[in-house]
């Protein structure tokens, strides 16, 4: 018997491992096709819904396809009333696993195919010249461990099927159910829970309604990894996790409720008794199909409700918009996050340096505050440097580099700007202010022009004039004998610190525009949305 049990926790150890080989490999492989897709197939809730099926059916994981799609909502590319569908979709789509499982896992001879997708992935992701084949053999690979895993639990329960078998009834159902929540929650996988129940299901370790509640715990199991992902989350990303819950939630009650019934109608309509393992699979898509029918006509009414539940607060200044660390699992994503965070930001500049020439001071706790967020940009970037990355994302990477450091550098010349107009105004060197004052407020003009349209000859040479302007107003006064050489000297340092600002400005502002990404057609954005409330 232990040996039994060992077996089973090693097809366990197998089968994940395999998972994730075949997950990783697929999502890498296809590059930045999953974000084209998710850009053009979420035009309505039914394509959303579709396209929620069908990517999480070939990259075999519903959890890279959640945060791909949170990735869109985030950036304001995809609306969360079509992200949601996705979401919905997904669930969907994770139910091929267990056909995969049913189908070829459990009557698969481990000979016939496991051992050369293992010995023909390693071959590739070993030789191959292309990281494309590269990652396509690692996940050729991972489904040979996947087939393998499976096998070895199905052996492990057939053995122990013959000296153990879980007894039926009410309690029992219930009892299976908290099984598959525990088991998901533990592994951290709704697909590996519902392969363990599956494989005990052919074993004859537990009966068929026992297998059925705990393919619902397992579902309701899998929130567990979306309401952890909530924890320092954006408000997106609560949205699309609490809608994951609820959908769920709903599914796994109303299945359980009618589970009977539902089992029986499953059994007409397969006409497979002799092969549980089929009619299981089976109860697992049509219950998750049958969710999304429920939920269809209620689906307007929980968006509304969760996109005023959860909302950004105003006072939260200090944290990132578009940064979380469910986005940075995924690299491609979380690239174009730091790049709507960096953008954000650079566009408060013209309005500092507005302020600036308005009022001649800088606010010291604005200022710290947009260092901290600056600093988390930087932090952001470190952890994501430490995954797996190709050249070209790499070289991207370097690049928001250097815009996260222009950046930092335009906050400190803004603090030497705003110390240099104050001791001028205490000076009451009112000639040297107003110059300062009136080349700022060119200079943010600019800027804002620039944001619009794109740097050309004009605005260099509007920017030129206006500088050489100010300091020629620095030199006059000194000429004019009506202020002093000290003054004279911190007026130009003045105009030296706000030409590096728009110096840095530019140049960040070159890096970023610089960096296309494909645009979704999906309406109206979440950045429509009010960012104020609970």
């Amino acid at each position: 018997m232990l040996n039994q049990v060992m077996q089973a926790f090693g097809g366990i150890g197998l089968f994940l491992l395999g998972m994730w080989l075949m997950t990783e490999g697929l999502r890498l492989a296809a590059g930045s096709a999953l974000e084209r897709l998710l850009a053009s197939w979420t035009r309505s809730r039914l394509r959303g819904l579709v396209s929620g099926m069908t990517i999480t059916a070939l990259v075999q994981s519903s959890s890279a396809v959640t945060l791909a799609t949170l990735g869109f909502v985030n950036a304001g590319l995809l609306e969360f009333r079509r992200a949601i569908w996705v979401v919905f979709g997904s669930n969907v789509g994770t139910t091929f696993t267990a056909w995969l499982v049913a189908l070829v896992g459990i009557k698969l001879h481990v000979d016939i195919l496991a051992y050369p997708l293992i010995g023909i992935g390693a071959l590739l992701r070993i030789f191959a010249s292309g990281v494309r084949l590269q990652h396509l053999g690692m996940a050729l690979a991972g489904f040979g461990l996947f087939f393998l895993g499976i096998d070895a639990l199905g052996s492990a329960f057939e053995a122990i099927g013959e000296q153990v078998r879980f007894a039926q009834g009410v309690g029992n159902v219930v009892l299976m159910v908290l099984i598959g929540v525990l088991l998901t929650t533990a592994m951290q996988s709704s697909s590996a829970a519902i392969a363990l129940v599956l494989t005990a299901l052919a074993g004859g370790v537990v009966g068929l309604d026992e297998a059925a509640a705990g393919v619902i715990g397992a579902n309701i199991g899998t929130t567990s990894t979306a309401l952890l992902g909530t924890l320092g989350a954006t408000a997106e990303a609560r949205r699309l996790a609490f809608a994951h819950v609820a959908f769920n939630l709903m599914t796994g009650v109303a299945a359980l409720v009618i589970l009977p019934l539902f089992l029986w109608l499953i059994t007409e309509v397969v006409g497979r008794p002799d092969d549980p393992a089929i009619t299981l699979a089976a109860f697992h898509s049509a219950f998750n199909l049958l969710g999304v029918l429920l939920i269809w006509p209620f689906e307007p009414y929980l968006s509304r409700w969760l996109q005023l539940r959860f909302q950004r607060r105003q006072s939260s200044v200090t944290e990132p918009r578009y940064l979380d660390r469910n986005v940075a699992a995924v690299p491609r994503l979380a690239e174009r996050a730091l790049v709507m965070e960096l953008r954000g930001m650079l566009a408060e500049y013209p309005g500092l340096l507005q302020e600036a020439a308005s009022t001649g001071r800088e606010q010291g706790a604005a200022s710290a505050i947009r260092e901290q967020r600056l600093q988390q940009m930087g932090d952001f970037l470190t952890d994501l440097s430490r995954s797996a990355l190709g050249e070209e994302l790499s070289g991207e990477l370097a690049r928001l580099w250097r815009a996260q450091h222009n950046l930092l550098n335009i906050e400190e010349s803004l603090t030497e700007l705003a110390r240099v107009l104050g001791e001028l105004e205490n000076a009451d060197a009112q000639s040297l202010v107003r110059a300062l004052r009136d080349w700022l407020q060119e200079l943010a003009r600019v800027l804002r022009d620039v944001e619009r349209e794109a740097p050309d000859e004009v605005h260099f040479d509007r920017l030129r004039d206006a500088y050489e302007h100010a300091k020629m107003q620095v030199l006059n006064a000194e000429l004019a004998a009506t202020v002093s050489r000290e003054r004279m000297d911190e007026a130009l340092q003045g105009c030296s610190h706000s030409r590096r600002v728009a110096e840095q400005w530019f140049r960040a502002w070159t890096v970023l525009a610089g960096l296309k990404f494909p645009q979704a057609d999906a309406g109206k954005t979440t950045g429509t949305q009010p960012e104020s409330g609970a």
